[in-house]
C-alpha cells in the first residue's frame, strides 16, 4: 500500500495553497536560516592579558556621584508631615489641601457608620 513519492502532485499541491501561506512560509524559512548564519557570524569577545586589565584598572577614574553638594534649602530635603486623619482634604500644617494621593472617591474615610 505504499505509495511512491510524486514530485508533480507535490508541485500541484503547493499551487493550490494561497499566495499569503507560500509568503509566510518563504519568509519563516528565511528567517530561520538568518539566524542559523547570523548566530556563526558574531564577533568574538576580545580576551584582555592580566596586564592589559591592570592598566586599564589604573587608568580609569570615575566621576562623582553628584556634580556638586544639594542645596539645604531644597524642598526635596524637607519632608512633610500629615497632621489629622487622613479623608477628603488632608492638613500638611499650611491649612487643609485636596487629597488626591488616596483612592477614596467616595469618602468613604470620612463616613463614621463605616469606621
Amino acid at each position: 500500500m505504499s505509495e511512491k513519492w510524486n514530485v508533480y502532485e507535490s508541485f500541484q499541491a503547493l499551487l493550490e495553497l494561497g499566495p499569503f501561506h507560500i509568503a509566510l512560509e518563504v519568509i519563516l524559512l528565511a528567517w530561520v536560516v538568518w539566524l542559523l548564519v547570523a548566530a556563526k557570524s558574531r564577533p568574538r569577545a576580545i580576551k584582555l592579558t592580566k596586564k592589559e586589565e591592570e592598566q586599564l584598572l589604573a587608568e580609569w577614574t570615575p566621576e562623582p556621584l553628584l556634580s556638586s553638594t544639594p542645596d539645604p534649602n531644597h524642598p526635596a530635603l524637607h519632608t512633610r508631615t500629615v497632621h489629622g486623619k487622613l479623608g477628603h482634604y488632608v492638613d500638611l500644617g499650611n491649612g487643609p489641601l485636596l487629597n488626591l494621593a488616596s483612592n477614596d472617591y467616595l469618602r468613604f474615610s470620612e463616613n463614621k457608620s463605616i469606621e
